[in-house]
């Protein structure tokens, strides 16, 4: 089951995006000690690496992800279980689909009782990608195996033992919380963006209004900061015309807010995102830079895209430039690579990779032509790209 640098790939991975780093979870105490070792692909088969780059649990696997809270998912064919760091088996493959662990718990969802619920998506992300539909909503396993009931909602993970998704918002219980929004995002240092018709404003753990529905856009908290948007045309005061007016053309202008709900950093970026290590990435003039918490841009935009800082690295998208394909009828970008920029702006990892991830446990996973390695922050190979 090749997953390799597709847009399948990110969906079907056990460490969403939104989940954070092994680093970040760390330093918000969801993790003792995370388990220090990497998921490999060798002949088609998965297995996993030391830091060193040293084989620990020998490929044998038809997909293998990231760990998180000390198991890792595994394909076994197509279902998908949980090993611990010794590689032993601790959930039995029977999941059509599954997400990683937080707070105690990992969405699934296509059990029924060991049978995969649904059909291929070939026609969607492939034909070596296998997809499966819930019955219902998702679920949610913990770490004994139990499966546990999560409402009708996207395999979103826990965060800060809370899973919120558009109007649901359940504990690890099971139980639902009560609010008044119509629209719930993670929870992100004890605040939660939430819609009020077609204004966001940010809720807190006992789900009571904290920040006043009042902008068109918001985005997680993170070191006491959260990117929020206005926007132009505004949001409608009608809730039943947001659906059109979020789906039409419209200029958004970014800042930031802290904890009271007070603009620290005026709103004047096309797009921005949140803070690490005292960075964040924004896009002026079309191009991507990173800003300090003073908003001071400190490094230039001068990037196709910027992503969050994570162990001292800023990944960085380089060298992109469109062109016409399909005999002139769409555009896309070609020539584009990964890179790594250190805080003060220097290119220290050069931008010659296809594909790349944030750092973690000291190193970054890196795709070149189809196949998967890994680096160190230095940009040496700890495992040269296989497939």
């Amino acid at each position: 089951m090749k997953i390799i640098i597709t847009a399948a790939a990110v969906i079907l991975a056990c460490t969403a995006a939104w989940a954070g780093s092994e680093e970040e979870k760390a330093e918000a105490g969801e993790k003792d000690a995370p388990v220090m070792l990497f998921p490999i692909v060798k002949d088609g088969k998965w297995g996993y690496m030391d830091r060193a780059g040293k084989v620990v649990i020998e490929p044998q696997y038809d997909g293998a992800w990231d760990f998180s809270e000390g198991l890792a998912c595994v394909g076994k064919g197509l279902l998908r279980g949980y090993i611990d760091g010794t590689g032993k088996m601790v959930i039995e493959p029977r999941f059509g689909w599954a997400g990683s662990f937080s707070s105690g718990m990992a969405p699934v969802f296509g059990h029924a009782d060991g049978k995969p619920v649904g059909a291929k998506a070939g026609d969607i992300w492939g034909e070596d990608i296998q997809m499966y539909k819930p019955r219902g909503g998702m679920v949610y396993v913990d770490g004994n195996g139990k499966v546990h009931e999560g409402g009708r909602c996207s395999p979103v993970p826990f965060s800060e033992g809370r899973v919120c998704s558009r109007k649901t918002c359940v504990g690890t219980d099971g139980k639902a919380l009560e609010h008044d929004t119509d629209d719930l995002a993670r929870f992100s240092e004890g605040l939660a963006a939430a819609r009020k018709g077609a204004l966001w404003g940010y809720l807190d753990r006992d789900m009571k209004m904290m920040i006043e529905p009042q902008f068109a856009a918001a985005a997680p908290f993170r070191e006491g900061l959260a990117p929020v948007a206005q926007s132009d045309p505004p949001p409608p005061e009608d809730p039943k015309n947001y659906g059109s007016w979020r789906r039409g053309r419209k200029t958004m202008k970014w800042g930031y807010i802290d904890r009271t709900g007070k603009i620290v950093i005026p709103l004047r970026f096309e797009e921005a995102w949140v803070f690490s290590k005292g960075r964040a990435p924004v896009r002026v003039d079309g191009k991507w830079g990173y800003i300090g918490t003073s908003g001071s841009v400190v490094i230039e935009p001068e990037y196709e895209y910027a992503w969050s800082f994570s162990e001292g690295r800023g990944r960085v998208l380089v060298g992109a430039k469109e062109e016409y394909a399909d005999g002139g009828a769409k555009k896309i970008k070609v020539g584009e690579k990964h890179g790594f920029v250190d805080k003060n702006g220097k290119l220290v990892i050069q931008a010659k990779f296809d594909a790349a991830w944030e750092f973690s446990k000291g190193l970054a996973r890196v795709g070149v032509g189809g196949k998967e390695g890994y680096i160190d922050s230095d940009g040496r190979y700890v495992w040269e790209p296989t497939e």
